[in-house]
């Protein structure tokens, strides 16, 4: 899936599926920084839920705005529920924030709550379009990574959620009777059957393991069959934890998500991108963590209940020449 090649010269701020990359990779954004853009400035954050912690968007820290750095604003899930007002709260009160020329945002299961997969999904089909300083990965959503082309960094996306059918109970997530398949050029709206949700939820059709399987695997291929021959530094991020030395099982957490993403060999294909970063947004033990046979670094910054704030205040700057080798 690999594009041959340099960059195109001609690609514009906002594209979505840019014309090059019709014949090989697809799924991809490019979007463009000015030239003396070499390094990507990222700030974490998750879990946030203001619906029940009051935390609001002016809290967020203001990094200086420097002429060779883009600062990049990651929303790793779990902080409005699709099925109610939350969004149309949430999402204007961060766009309205002047300190970010991008955001990037990867829903967590608790975004889903009360209501169905398929109506989570439908939201976030749409969601997409709202601003072309969002890029929005997501399952069936058309993005699936974003390339910027100063620094020549490439950020794949996926959620990732796990699947004991706890996480969703939890969460308060049912699936449909029969789900909704979308098909190529589906209009977004096509998903939305009113009277399939609320019997779902009606029901307490929760969401069993063969779906949430079914979802992980597509995922993790997702993530996995995205390639940029030009790339010079790679980063991932979801919203499940991909390695459970790091994650908070101690604390039980109830945004607790570890997630197996596959056999030994899938690991090493992981290891094999030498991503030098790995956000997720479901709590870990620390905030940075080296992961298993890896030479990635494993980030989190999940809010937890108390003070109304993120736990850290750090932020990762990452340039192309920062990249890390995988291992040998």
């Amino acid at each position: 899936m690999d594009v041959p090649g340099p960059p195109p010269d001609d690609v514009r701020e906002g594209d979505s599926i840019h014309a090059a990359y019709k014949q090989g990779v697809q799924l991809q954004r490019l979007v463009s920084t000015p030239k003396e853009v070499d390094r990507l400035l990222f700030y974490p954050m998750s879990s946030v839920m203001p619906e029940s912690t009051r935390w609001e968007a002016n809290s967020l820290p203001c990094f200086k705005k420097e002429g060779n750095t883009w600062r990049i604003l990651l929303v790793l899930g779990n902080v409005a529920h699709f099925a109610g007002n939350m969004p149309l709260a949430f999402w204007p009160s961060i766009l309205a924030l002047p300190d970010w020329e991008h955001i990037i945002y990867v829903p967590g299961p608790y975004d889903y709550g009360s209501g169905t997969l398929d109506l989570g999904d439908s939201y976030l089909r749409k969601l997409h379009r709202l601003d072309p300083r969002l890029t929005v990965f997501a399952h069936n959503c058309v993005t699936s990574s974003v390339f910027f082309t100063g620094p020549a960094i490439l950020v794949r996306g996926a959620a990732c959620f796990p699947v004991e059918p706890v996480h969703y109970q939890d969460a308060r997530v049912y699936q449909r009777e029969t789900p909704y398949m979308p098909a190529p050029g589906d209009d977004e709206d096509a998903a939305l059957n009113h009277q399939a949700d609320l019997d779902a939820i009606t029901d307490c059709l929760w969401v069993t393991r063969e779906r949430a399987q079914q979802r992980l695997d597509k995922d993790v291929e997702t993530l996995l069959g995205v390639s940029l021959p030009w790339a010079k530094a790679h980063v991932i991020v979801t919203y499940g934890c991909p390695d459970e030395m790091a994650a908070a099982t101690r604390k039980k957490s109830p945004f607790h998500a570890v997630v197996k993403l596959g056999d030994a060999k899938t690991y090493a294909r992981f290891a094999d991108i030498g991503a030098t970063y790995w956000f997720c947004g479901a709590p870990t033990d620390k905030e940075t963590y080296v992961m298993y046979k890896s030479p990635t670094k494993l980030c989190s910054n999940c809010f937890r209940p108390g003070p109304r704030k993120l736990p850290s205040r750090t932020p990762y700057i990452l340039k192309a020449q920062d990249k890390t080798p995988p291992p040998q």
